[in-house]
């Protein structure tokens, strides 16, 4: 019958599955647990192909990387469990707050601009090799990816994008920004484009077009770390609110950067002539494209 059966209360299912699919996932060892035992999020109907696409894209990558960093059977495995994981993404909440189901639903009617906008990119960076690991934290899924340098992240939905080595923990401030934006994004719905991500790539852009810092201090990017900040405030003892708004030294190393965190936050916007180009629909977008291709 090529089924599955699963046990509910011991959360494993009844019989091997003959094929582990990941070889460097620590729980793909265990063939009783079936699709890295969330059957609920993902499914391998024939037993044999599961995220086939990433690991046949990894797999020739690697055959033909040049500085051999890791051999394709490798480069394979790391496509399909970081596709994976970012399909579960869709399904990840933050099962500590109340009403956490909401999250969910969210995504696929409120969100789901963001949602789909979120999803595509980061299947689109997995697929060039450029995604090391992805985390779930906080409702919230963070891809680490190579792309960003070390500088910046990127937020879309639930999915946040960022530097090497970012996961979801609130001793890296950069993570905590950026997961205030998923709190916007919660918030705002069909509205979160317009008032904050189109403004908000402006506004990046006007920066290093003016060689200026105005960024941190836009109202929206304001609000976003004044959201995480009081977010994290309440829901982790050992979060330095002080360190996250002023950059003073945070009491706790950044795991990501290996130092002390000391980028400033601020929680109130302050105002700038630019922000009439920054916020104004349709203008700002103009903006956007002309610096792209200016």
């Amino acid at each position: 019958m090529n089924e599955t059966d699963y046990n509910t209360a011991s959360a494993v299912a009844l019989t091997p599955d003959y094929c582990v699919h990941f070889t460097e996932e620590r729980s793909a060892s265990n063939r009783y647990t079936y699709c890295l035992n969330n059957p609920l999020v993902y499914t391998d109907p024939s037993g044999e192909i599961f995220i086939i696409d990433d690991w046949v894209i990894g797999f020739f990558k690697g055959l033909f990387d040049s500085d051999k960093s890791e051999n394709a059977w490798q480069s394979a495995n790391r496509h399909a469990k970081n596709s994976a994981k970012i399909w579960g993404g869709l399904f990840v909440a933050d099962t500590k707050k109340e009403g956490w189901g909401w999250q969910i639903v969210s995504r696929f009617t409120w969100e789901i601009i963001q949602t789909a906008g979120g999803f595509l990119t980061a299947h689109s960076v997995n697929m060039f090799g450029q995604v090391d690991n992805v985390d779930y934290g906080y409702g919230a899924t963070v891809i680490s990816s190579k792309n960003f340098n070390g500088k910046g992240a990127f937020k879309m939905g639930s999915y946040i994008l960022g530097p090497e080595g970012i996961r979801a923990d609130y001793k890296d401030h950069l993570f905590v920004h950026e997961y205030g934006h998923v709190l916007q994004s919660r918030d705002f719905g069909f509205y979160y484009l317009p008032l904050v991500g189109i403004p908000s790539v402006a506004s990046y852009n006007w920066d290093n077009e003016n060689k200026v810092n105005l960024h941190s201090e836009r109202w929206f990017e304001a609000n976003a770390s004044k959201r995480a900040a009081n977010f994290f405030d309440k829901r982790e003892t050992s979060f330095d609110r002080t360190s996250f708004v002023t950059g003073s030294p945070s009491s706790y190393i950044n795991p990501r950067t290996g130092y002390k965190n000391r980028s400033a936050h601020p929680i109130k916007g302050q105002f700038d002539n630019s922000d009439l180009l920054i916020n104004f629909p349709g203008i700002n977008l103009f903006y956007i494209l002309y610096t792209l291709f200016n």
